[in-house]
């Protein structure tokens, strides 16, 4: 009897201890479309060595996450990246919601040169072209 029990307890305390972890889920949504999912978002949990993709619902889910405090970075092709402080706490489920905005390109400015050997400058002030030399 004494075996049985001393079994049991076993099997008892080593499901509390296994379920010590926390889950870091959410949804990561497009600012730049009325807030619609953004599917196939990366999602880096730095610290934890974890990455995952949002689905095509823009849904994710971060599983078995030790408890502490990690940057989850969230970034797509096209889209600004963003880095947000997470507190992961034990046997709980910590929800994250974020809008990805677009991101904004600039270009340079550049000398374009055309066949008839003449170099247009400033083409964000306006055309103006020389000769080249």
């Amino acid at each position: 009897m004494k075996k049985i029990v001393t079994i049991i307890f076993l099997f008892v305390t080593a499901g509390v201890f296994a379920q010590q972890d926390g889950i870091i889920k959410g949804h990561i949504l497009d600012k730049e479309m009325a807030n619609e999912p953004l599917m196939f978002a990366n999602l880096e949990l730095k610290g934890a060595e974890a990455t995952v993709q949002s689905n095509l619902f823009g849904r994710f889910e971060i599983s078995d996450v030790e408890p502490g405090s990690y940057i989850l970075e969230i970034s797509h092709a096209g889209y600004e990246t963003v880095e947000l402080p997470v507190e992961v706490k034990a046997n709980e489920v910590t929800e994250i919601q974020q809008s990805l905005a677009a991101e904004r390109l600039s270009l340079e400015e550049f000398d374009l040169i055309s066949e008839n050997n003449k170099v247009v400058e400033n083409l964000n002030s306006g055309l103006a072209s020389r000769q080249k030399e």
